[in-house]
């Protein structure tokens, strides 16, 4: 029985919805336990709806399910910490490591957090989770190793046209939320016009 798009959207809300309830509420064993190919797929398909679905709401939950991981896979001593405190202990560790999550960090997390908001910038409310999230990557990788791979990796590749960067990377730093909206606003007008010219 094949499944019409309208019901294949609600099981992936269904989908998100229990990821997210179980990150909101600190429950990461079970991430511990996965394989490593199942938890890359999971991470991939929440990136896929932090950018792809087509519902802010659910997009939105995605960026709060991609900032807990973060928190908990992103600090290489936490996550060591998490497994010799014996979480997960019943069951080997068989998960992702810190390295290959930093990885998905860089080429996935951070992208999806200056996507969204090209393609959906007059949500205000996903704007903001894109910017928390990206302070999260900051509070978690540190200030410098965030802009460093800003300014000198991810603007001059992706978005070689974009004269603002180095505002953008300053107000983020500054932890200035109204700062950063801004300029991530022009940024986004500034995109849009350069693909219409």
């Amino acid at each position: 029985q094949t499944l019409n798009t309208e019901e294949k959207l609600s099981i992936q809300k269904s989908y998100y919805t229990f990821l997210s309830i179980l990150v909101t509420n600190n429950i990461m064993d079970p991430f511990l336990v996965i394989e490593v190919p199942l938890m890359e797929q999971i991470l991939i398909t929440v990136f896929q709806g932090s950018v792809d679905f087509p519902d802010a709401v659910t997009q939105r939950i995605c960026f709060q399910i991609l900032r807990k991981f973060v928190e908990f896979f992103g600090n290489s001593s936490q996550l060591a910490a998490n497994e010799s405190e014996g979480k997960g202990a019943e069951k080997e560790v068989k998960s992702i490591g810190s390295h290959e999550f930093v990885q998905f960090i860089y080429k996935s997390i951070i992208p999806a957090c200056f996507v969204a908001p090209i393609r959906h910038n007059e949500d205000s409310q996903l704007v903001n989770e894109c910017i928390i999230c990206l302070k999260t990557i900051q509070s978690t990788r540190g200030t410098q190793e965030l802009s460093t791979y800003l300014s000198s990796q991810f603007f001059p590749q992706h978005f070689p046209n974009y004269c603002n960067s180095a505002q953008l990377i300053q107000t983020l730093i500054d932890n200035d939320l109204k700062a950063t909206k801004r300029a991530l606003k022009i940024f986004c007008q500034q995109f849009k016009q350069n693909e219409i010219t």
